[in-house]
């Protein structure tokens, strides 16, 4: 059995990540080159801030299936990515928001940058089922305790109350 040298591995493992980048450098300029030719702007957000409430406008699902998300939200004025804005799926997730309202400035992005925000997505919609101790209280039900509890002493008696095992 031939044992293959530390020397070659290294030289695969860079072989690899020079081919990656080239892959991705071919990407990033199929996407410039699509932006160029729809007269969109493109964008790379791997190096900028994404907005975090704007991204999670849209369900994971409709994020993926669409192609797109929304990285920035100003009032009613959405930033939206596309990797193809030609897409069916992407034009129908456009058109229910402006049909919400919404004024959408889209940009085209490579796959690496949509793959970012899905990413992003996909990790703040885990954190949030993890929350522990999270208490969701109705509308009726939060009028009906501002009614009841409108002193310190009013949650203070509305505490004694409380069975011990709660």
């Amino acid at each position: 059995m031939v044992k293959s040298s530390p020397k070659k591995s290294t030289t695969e493992e860079e072989l690899n990540e020079k081919v990656a980048e080239v892959l991705q450098h071919e990407q990033e300029e199929r996407a410039k080159q699509l932006a160029a030719k729809l007269n969109l702007p493109y964008i790379d957000i791997t190096t900028i801030p994404v907005d975090s409430d704007a991204l999670m406008i849209l369900s994971e699902e409709e994020t993926r299936d669409g192609k797109m998300a929304i990285i920035q939200k100003n009032d009613d004025n959405l930033k939206i990515i596309v990797e193809d804005p030609n897409l069916s799926a992407t034009q129908n997730q456009i058109k229910k928001l402006q049909d919400g309202g919404a004024k959408c400035q889209l940009f085209v992005c490579s796959p690496r940058s949509l793959k970012k925000a899905l990413d992003r997505h996909k990790s703040m919609a885990e954190e949030k089922e993890s929350v522990s101790g999270q208490i969701v209280i109705g509308k009726d039900r939060l009028g009906a305790l501002q009614e009841k509890l409108k002193s310190i002493e009013d949650v203070k008696k509305a505490l004694e109350e409380l069975p011990d095992d709660a």
